[in-house]
Order: C-alpha cells, then structure tokens, then sequence
C-alpha cells in the first residue's frame, strides 16, 4: 500500500466493484490515516483523538508519514484537497 501511495497509484488498492460508488477523496483519505497508523515506529503513529478528528473532518492537508521501507525517515505532505468557488472538491496532489 505504502508503495503505491508514493508512487501516486492510489487508486490500485480501490476494489474496483465499489469504485464507482464511493467518493475519492474520502477514499484516499481512509487510506492516508491507514498508512499513518500502521508506521514503523509507534511514537510516529497518531493517537486517536488524532484519527478520529482525521476521519471526521476534511482536510486540506493530512499530517505526514514517513517512509519506513528503506528506513530513512522522509517528512512531507502526502495528500492535498483543492476546492473550487463553489467548495466542490477537484483535484488531488501528492
């Protein structure tokens, strides 16, 4: 999962029988809190108040993760909400 996040392939680990049916965002969302909580070491992961604020309210910005697989610790914003005039969520970036 972690892999895929990074390589911005996110939509790969979607079981695509409910693709059509969920709303990205929050989709991408689940899965960024996912990631954060099962980080390597546990004092990175949040606690959670933390996760259920993550889960309940839409974030411009979620936290950040580390990159636990070649065990160098890497800080930077993973996900990124962009809203247009009307508050209607358009694009994500990594």
């Amino acid at each position: 999962a972690w892999r895929l996040w990074t390589e911005e392939r996110t939509l790969e680990l979607i079981d695509t029988s409910v693709e059509d049916s969920c709303i990205l965002p929050e989709i991408f969302r689940f899965i960024h809190v996912g990631l954060l909580c099962v980080q390597q070491l546990p004092h990175d992961r949040p606690n959670m108040l933390l996760v259920v604020m993550m889960l309940s309210v839409l974030c411009k910005s979620v936290l950040f993760a580390h990159n636990w697989g070649d065990g160098i610790v890497k800080r930077k914003p993973i996900l990124s909400l962009r809203k247009d005039e009307d508050g209607e969520t358009k694009a994500m970036s990594f």
